[in-house]
């Protein structure tokens, strides 16, 4: 199945249901950046503003009746710089919420993710979008599960020795055939882990595995 390519729009922002996920960190991570380039920009148009009045109360002077002339030049002057202020601030706010979605986006995605594991689906690769933040979220994960899957397979073919050993050793009513069949239901729950949890997340075999690693 062929898949139709992204557009322009796409490929700068990425494909995304929704720029707004977390409002109280994207709205105040994206409203820092503005205020401070607003009060920049507020002590500019100040200073902009006083040295054309300055300069059109010396030209009044010189030439009272280029006053109406002088003062209109001055008042679309101001509205133009205040217009083209307000354009760059919305700019700023609207570059900050998609940087702030690369961000929110990935652990979003994450945690969507992390829930879908705990409900038992471990066939959904975890992988994130080209534009968002954190790329190697999904590679680590999917080691992690890797060594997860080898630490339970060490598990079962030990609880299977085991099992064998007690198999051979115990006559029937010894009260260690209670801890065999306790092993043996052990053994089926970690087999069925192994079942539901994909290949692909097996680590690889030059991995160095973590000590004591933490069994389901």
């Amino acid at each position: 199945m062929s898949h139709r390519p992204p557009t322009l729009a796409e490929r700068l922002f990425g494909r995304r249901r929704a720029f707004i996920l977390e409002w109280r960190y994207q709205i105040r991570s994206s409203l820092l950046p503005v205020i401070s380039v607003a009060l920049l920009l507020v002590l500019f148009i100040v200073t902009i503003h006083l040295g054309n009045v300055e300069a059109t109360r010396r030209l009044v002077q010189a030439a009272p009746n280029l006053k109406p002339l002088l003062e209109g030049q001055d008042r679309a002057m101001l509205f133009l710089i205040l217009s083209a202020s307000g354009v760059y601030l919305l700019a700023v706010l609207i570059l900050g919420l998609i940087d702030s979605h690369r961000t929110v986006g990935a652990l979003h995605h994450v945690e969507q993710r992390l829930k879908a594991l705990r409900a038992g689906d471990w066939n959904t690769p975890m992988v994130l979008r080209q534009s968002d933040n954190f790329q190697d979220l999904g590679a680590e994960i999917g080691r992690t599960l890797g060594y997860l899957r080898s630490g339970v397979e060490e598990d079962v073919t030990a609880l299977g020795e085991a099992i064998e050993r007690l198999e051979g050793a115990v006559s029937p009513g010894h009260p260690l055939g209670e801890v065999r069949r306790i092993l043996s239901a052990l053994r089926s729950h970690k087999q069925s882990f192994l079942k539901a949890a994909p290949p692909a997340a097996r680590a690889p075999a030059s991995a160095e595995r973590e000590p004591a690693p933490v069994s389901p």
